[in-house]
């Protein structure tokens, strides 16, 4: 995460690091890092377009079939019981098959 941003910081130091996030992470996601503040790179470049990228950090979530849950999406520092709802969330649309 980039190093001048705060909200990512916290993302990383505490909700990213919290047990339960971390349980649920390894068992039922594949979780992906970019740091998309760093340009020249093209891919980043187009990651950001490709997904409306306004600010950082931003989570987007998708379901089983690889389509993004917006109503999960987030652009801000949210503590760990937050973002368990959140997986809690995709991960039932997921199971649902919805």
């Amino acid at each position: 995460s980039a190093s001048w941003c705060t909200p990512c910081r916290e993302l990383e130091d505490v909700t990213f690091r919290d047990p339960e996030v971390v349980k649920q992470a390894q068992s039922n996601f594949i979780m992906i890092k970019v740091d998309l503040t760093t340009s020249g790179n093209p891919l980043y470049e187009k990651l950001v377009m490709q997904y409306s990228v306004k600010g950082v950090p931003t989570v987007v979530f998708f379901d089983a079939y690889g389509q993004e849950r917006a109503d999960l999406r987030l652009v801000d520092f949210i503590p760990a019981d937050q973002f368990l709802n959140r997986m809690t969330q995709a991960k039932q649309s997921s199971d649902s098959g919805s």
